[in-house]
């Protein structure tokens, strides 16, 4: 209420008072109240460009497992990354599934659920380690189904980049490339 009172008056003569001589160049933007703030004291969060919803490529795992040879034929579904600025990271599958074939035998690997863990990060590691494994993985081959379980995924310093529409995360598997969700 104060800022409308004072908006209706009438302002007092324009008089500025004399600038300091050596006075460095404004370095800040006025806010929508005319409040000038310095950006330069803004601190800003170099790790903030991962925090929000990925989509992994499916063609980082189809080269990863294909390192092992060329069984495997494709890899379908969608795997969802979410980094939250509280340190939490949730992994979801999403029908996701990797199709081989093996002595003749189409095999699927399907993983469906949600992950959680944490994440810290520097201007340029990460590090990824999942705490609540809510995923499950169902081999289908032959007529049969047999459930593994999945393990937990770890990752140490790894170093990454990322812009406002992709990331890239360098693990011991190779470099995951993420797309802005």
């Amino acid at each position: 209420m104060g800022v409308t009172l004072a908006s209706c008056a009438t302002p007092p003569p324009q008089s500025s008072p004399p600038s300091p001589p050596h006075s460095p160049a404004p370095t800040g933007t006025k806010t929508d109240v005319g409040v000038e703030v310095d950006t330069e004291l803004i601190d800003t969060d170099p790790t903030s460009c991962l925090h929000g919803g990925w989509i992994a490529e499916n063609s980082f795992f189809l080269a990863s497992i294909r390192e092992f040879g060329d069984e495997v034929q494709s890899v379908s579904g969608q795997v969802l990354l979410r980094f939250d600025a509280n340190g939490t990271l949730t992994t979801e599958y999403q029908d996701w599934v990797i199709t081989a074939v093996t002595d003749g035998m189409e095999v699927k690997i399907e993983r469906v659920g949600t992950d959680t863990g944490t994440f810290s990060a520097t201007s340029d590691t990460v590090s990824i380690a999942d705490t609540d494994i809510g995923s499950t993985i169902t081999m289908h081959a032959a007529g049969m189904d047999m459930t593994i379980d999945p393990h937990p995924a770890s990752y140490n310093a790894a170093h990454y980049s990322c812009a406002d529409d992709s990331a890239t995360i360098e693990t011991d598997d190779g470099v995951l490339q993420l797309s802005r969700e």
